[in-house]
């Protein structure tokens, strides 16, 4: 997959709702949710029903180009020099997986969280990739 592309949240939530089938008065009255939701705009369509958790990781990956987390056993594991700590992870629902020549790759349920990455990389003094993880993996 491609590098992440420079999105804003509005844009985002705004592809979200092109690719829903509701019908056009719903539609608006999304649109409008979405300028006031923000972040939790898009949680807000999974847990009505309208995305799916997988839907909504696609969308991070075709609208956004972040890859897919998969996890296995051995991506949760502690990652040996990475400490962060585990209320700000639950908090942001972050997870790292790797890390590898001064990258560190982590699981994010909202990658376009630009804050959360830069205080991990801040936190850390590596550079941070995300991934698109579901909530329910990474809680």
């Amino acid at each position: 997959m491609s590098d992440p592309v420079p999105i804003s949240r509005r844009a985002f939530n705004e592809r979200l709702l092109e690719n829903l089938t509701v019908p056009q008065a719903e539609r608006e009255q999304l649109l409008d949710q979405a300028r006031k939701e923000g972040a939790a705009f898009a949680r807000g369509l999974v847990s009505r029903g309208l995305l799916t958790a997988e839907g909504l990781r696609r969308a991070y990956g075709e609208l956004c180009g972040f890859p897919p987390f998969r996890p296995d056993p051995e991506s949760l594991r502690p990652i040996p020099g990475v400490s962060l700590p585990l209320s700000f992870l639950r908090a942001k629902l972050l997870v790292p997986v790797a890390l590898s020549d001064g990258t560190l790759t982590l699981a994010m349920a909202d990658p376009l969280d630009a804050d959360a990455r830069e205080a991990v990389a801040r936190a850390t003094g590596k550079r941070v990739e995300a991934q698109a993880g579901t909530e329910e993996e990474l809680r």
